[in-house]
């Protein structure tokens, strides 16, 4: 599965100009521990079309889907999700080199829409075995993805969307231990995982 995105830089829409991309101000922080009330339950993790394309910066994220049970998600956040995420590679995906050997930057996105809150999650292969992470929020009803700023502590990932990062980790240490020839390319970006989780 591909998608090319539009990599050239695209001025901000005016619904931006109040919460530019580059810092998430809504969002209050967690409360440590576990709620009294909490029943937990599964979520659904299904891939979506990846993300490629060549020029200077070329690419192939894994796109993941992950959402609530019976929801799907609504086009207008993943036009939004998939715009930030063309932002993101237009500026050199925060201006590292890129992994493979080919000079192609390899990764995956995962999207989380959740209530309130709809998580963007990129993550890169650099370094040979580090995983470098963008993580973007929104307010689930509207608005701008902005990027979570780093701080001393700051979320992660929840249980959910550690689910098809896991699945990448393992399929990236499986194409690092093989020839890296094409055929191991092919198969790590055909390793997908779709499921509850």
């Amino acid at each position: 599965m591909s998608h090319a995105v539009e990599t050239a830089a695209r001025p901000a829409p005016a619904s931006q100009a109040s919460h530019p991309p580059e810092a998430a101000t809504f969002m209050a922080p967690s409360p440590p521990g576990v709620r009294a009330g909490y029943r937990h339950h599964d979520r659904l993790v299904t891939p979506g079309d990846d993300i490629t394309g060549p020029g200077v910066h070329p690419h192939h994220l894994k796109w993941y889907d992950l959402r609530i049970v019976g929801t799907g998600v609504p086009a207008e956040i993943a036009r939004a999700a998939r715009d930030a995420v063309g932002r993101e590679i237009a500026t050199g995906l925060a201006g590292g080199d890129a992994s493979d050997a080919g000079g192609e930057t390899l990764g995956l996105v995962v999207l989380h829409v959740s209530d309130p809150i709809t998580y963007l999650i990129i993550g890169t292969w650099r370094g040979n075995q580090e995983l470098w992470t963008t993580t973007m929020v929104r307010p689930t009803a509207g608005g701008a993805f902005g990027v979570v700023s780093a701080g001393s502590h700051v979320p992660a990932l929840c249980v959910w969307e550690m689910a098809p990062v896991w699945h990448e980790r393992q399929a990236w240490v499986r194409y690092l231990r093989s020839p890296r020839d094409a055929a191991a390319r092919a198969a790590f970006l055909a390793d997908r995982l779709d499921g509850l989780v």
